[in-house]
């Protein structure tokens, strides 16, 4: 059943009565927009469609429009997410340490060239990138 538009003007108004609250009480504004986030997460959550925990891994609290929006709580990411980075890191240096292996097998420059250029953008995260570059630079030195 859809929503007439009496209702979405009366549920705009609780979403607007919600944001003035919270600009009293923080004396901050906050946007409509997460307001409506947070509201939807709690009834998601509510209903088990997503993880009761959602809520404090996003805003960094239980209830951000009880307890404040804090600035840097999107910033930090979720413990999953950290993983699964650390997880495409690990392979990415698995992935430099193997050219490192081959890296006498391809004599060819294209091929090496390409595996410098990835290893710069890695160099300062990945131990086996920064090796890669040293060796490359290393071969440039010993050929002048």
């Amino acid at each position: 059943m859809p929503f007439n538009l009496l209702m979405k003007r009366k549920i705009f108004r609780v979403i607007q009565d919600i944001c003035d609250e919270y600009e009293e009480k923080f004396k901050e504004k906050v946007a409509t927009a997460s307001v409506v986030n947070v509201l939807l997460a709690e009834a998601l959550a509510h209903r088990g469609l997503i993880p009761k925990d959602y809520i404090k891994s996003q805003y960094g609290c239980d209830n951000p429009i009880e307890q404040g929006f804090t600035p840097n709580a999107r910033k930090e990411k979720p413990q999953h997410v950290l993983e699964q980075e650390q997880k495409t890191l690990m392979e990415k240096d698995k992935m430099f340490k193997l050219v490192l292996e081959q890296w006498e097998l391809h004599p060819a420059l294209e091929w090496r060239l390409k595996w410098i250029k990835e290893a710069e953008k890695w160099k300062d995260k990945l131990p086996h990138a920064k090796e890669l570059c040293d060796l490359a630079d290393k071969e440039v030195v010993s050929n002048e």
